[in-house]
């Protein structure tokens, strides 16, 4: 299908909308009837600077969405118990702890590859000083202790 310039923009707008502000992925805002595919999107972005700019800052919101989300699942504790039995025990609800887990560690994961410069795991070296760390490797012989 052949674009106008202004149905490039309402489409670009709209597609930006998706992702920034309602914190879809590229692939699930495509989808939608009417909207272009993939090979389209890219071509637009790497053709203009300035929609280039526009996604990643697309992205950038979206990844502030998710920590966001991060926060109020695990702030989230109204049903972290449940009421059982006939004496009506309050007893903690794991299914539904276990979920928000579930949901907490996937969006931070999800976070970690997309913006893994802010949101990626940082391994620090706290005992060699900034000296290398020699390796040694130890072999031993299978035959030896039969």
């Amino acid at each position: 299908m052949a674009y106008s310039k202004e149905d490039i923009e309402e489409t670009f707008e709209r597609i930006v909308i998706g992702i920034g502000e309602d914190g879809e992925s590229l692939r699930s805002v495509l989808m939608r009837h009417s909207m272009p595919g993939s090979e389209t999107f890219y071509k637009w972005i790497d053709q203009d600077i300035i929609k280039a700019k526009r996604y990643a800052r697309a992205c950038d919101e979206r990844a502030e969405r998710i920590a966001d989300e991060i926060l109020e699942i695990a702030d989230f504790a109204e049903r972290d118990t449940k009421i059982v039995g006939e004496d009506q025990k309050e007893v903690p609800d794991h299914e539904w702890i276990s979920r928000s887990k579930l949901r907490v560690d996937t969006r931070k994961w999800l976070l970690g590859k997309l913006n893994p410069k802010k949101y990626g795991t940082k391994m620090v070296d706290v005992t060699s000083g900034g000296e290398p760390i020699q390796q040694q490797v130890i072999s031993i012989d299978p035959l030896k202790y039969e």
